[in-house]
């Protein structure tokens, strides 16, 4: 009988055709080859998935609790702390800025100095404590429920 492996990450786990990113160079699809036919991978990441997403009621659903898995990873994290120079809500802002030139300069500026305002201005999309929290949730939900 295969063991079954289940994925729950972010877009790093997923194909990206705008950036040229194959199925075939992704770890999901590497880690299948290299296991060999003993076990089946099932890749639950979702574009835009955070720990905060993951950890919502209906996502522990959907990809823990239904899925019978026997091992889980978790690739969840990089995108979620990674030091940014917007924050989510000053990213849309810019997205819908216009002339489009303005929020490009803007951008250009900003990542220019990118080491001075991540070091003076942190920003993350999840602060460790809640990041913390919830990844003890989902780690709690797979060892208790599976």
């Amino acid at each position: 009988m295969k063991k079954v492996i289940t994925i729950l990450g972010d877009s790093l786990s997923m194909a990206r055709s705008e950036n040229g990113i194959k199925m075939k160079n992704l770890y999901p699809f590497l880690l299948s080859n290299i296991l060999g036919t003993e076990f089946y991978i099932v890749n639950k990441a979702k574009r835009a998935n955070n720990i905060v997403r993951q950890a919502h009621f209906q996502n522990i659903y959907d990809d823990i609790l239904t899925t019978e898995s026997d091992y889980f990873v978790v690739q969840l994290g990089i995108v979620d702390c990674a030091p940014r120079i917007f924050s989510e809500r000053q990213r849309k802002i810019l997205n819908i800025l216009r002339p489009k030139l303005l929020s490009e300069h803007i951008i250009k500026i900003k990542s220019k100095y990118r080491f001075f305002f991540t070091k003076n201005f942190p920003k993350t999309y999840v602060p460790r404590e809640i990041f913390l929290r919830n990844y003890k949730h989902i780690v709690e939900t797979i060892l208790v429920d599976t």
